[in-house]
């Protein structure tokens, strides 16, 4: 219960940091043109900055506005609920890797959240807190050795941004250890 308390918390203040209205930060202006593409078209559309990468984002986006008719929370909030959910993973992992003690665990992982670097990209409507996800997600699923939810993690890595291919470096790794407890 205290970690759905501190992940909706989370998932608040970022909604709370982000500007009142949807606006361009950075380089965000390919990531919304894709996502105000497809939701004008009904068809997943591509950016020619970035091909077929960020369409796990852009789609997501278009299909929470579909769902609600609300730009800000298709777009700021789908981009919340990637940072909570990045949030959740992160624990998770802490967790499952035995990392720091259970005491230690929610600190040191606001220590991460928080860290001005990645507290600003959890800000920006580029992709990266999506692609985060998808990190975090393929390497739980890396240190449980569920492969086939790993391999689709990393497609989902890679469908939000080209750096996700770099997960499959673990799974070379890996080999044919199955059975040993992984750390990662």
């Amino acid at each position: 219960a205290a970690d759905c308390v501190m992940t909706a918390l989370y998932g608040l203040v970022i909604l709370f940091l982000l500007p009142r209205t949807v606006i361009v930060r950075s380089d965000d202006f390919a990531y919304l043109e894709v996502t105000v593409r497809t939701i004008r078209t009904h068809w997943p559309a591509i950016s020619d900055w970035f091909e077929a990468n960020n369409v796990l984002f852009s789609w997501s986006t278009a299909a929470a506005y579909w769902l609600t008719g609300n730009f800000y929370l298709a777009s700021y909030g789908v981009l919340a609920a990637f940072a909570a959910g990045a949030f959740v993973l992160l624990n998770l992992l802490i967790i499952e890797t035995g990392a720091v003690s259970a005491a230690f665990r929610r600190p040191l992982a606001f220590v991460v959240v928080f860290m001005p670097v990645y507290l600003n990209k959890s800000l920006d409507f580029v992709g990266v807190i999506p692609a985060v996800f998808f990190f975090l997600l393929a390497l739980l699923f890396y240190v449980r050795q569920q492969w086939t939810a790993f391999f689709l993690a990393v497609a989902g890595a890679f469908l939000t941004r080209e750096t996700g291919l770099m997960l499959l470096i673990l799974a070379g790794f890996t080999g044919g250890e199955s059975g040993k407890t992984k750390t990662v």
